[in-house]
């Protein structure tokens, strides 16, 4: 039974997943929405062999699909200004705690996908940067009021004078000469 990659759904599940700080490498499949069994989709054949591959042997990668007519597939394909299409998936892998992305360009088999991976896993890959704000989370602005608080000045407790100790006169027995 083959592997089924599973589809990032909506745009917090690609942020948690593969653009967050904390997120792997993760490989992303654009596909067309028509696909209703990956298994069985001749576009996507060369995918699921490599995942198979790579999830036996290795969890570098983690593989996923990303419906192209979705909000979040093409916002995330135009801010990486990638042309998707729907006779071939468009295959990035991205890493988000790195912020990088790389581009797949070249034939949709397992053998091809395995050498671009073993590829970036080397370092042979050009990588472009994710663009700044890419998906971020929209942070809640909240106003700080600074508040003045009035910090009364350290209470000094007069010290009591207290005398030093009476230095008395030290004698020395004095020794009788014999």
């Amino acid at each position: 039974m083959a592997l089924v990659i599973p589809e990032l759904t909506n745009e917090a599940t690609l942020i948690s997943t593969c653009l967050g700080p904390k997120s792997k490498t993760c490989v992303l499949a654009f596909t067309s929405p028509s696909t209703v069994d990956p298994s069985e989709d001749p576009a996507l054949t060369g995918l699921n062999a490599a995942n198979e591959k790579v999830s036996a042997t290795t969890k570098t990668f983690k593989f996923y699909k990303i419906s192209s007519d979705s909000a979040h597939g093409k916002a995330l394909a135009e801010a990486l200004e990638l042309t998707v299409s729907s006779e071939k998936p468009t295959v990035i892998a991205v890493n988000g705690h790195r912020r990088w992305y790389r581009v797949f360009s070249g034939k949709n088999d397992a053998e091809s996908l395995l050498a671009w991976l073993d590829a970036i896993t080397m370092g042979e890959v050009k990588k472009q940067k994710l663009p700044k704000g890419l998906f971020q989370e929209k942070e809640k602005v909240e106003e700080k009021v600074e508040k003045k608080v009035e910090v009364p000045p350290p209470v000094e407790s007069p010290a009591e004078e207290v005398p030093p100790p009476p230095v008395e006169d030290i004698k020395t027995p004095e020794h009788e000469e014999l």
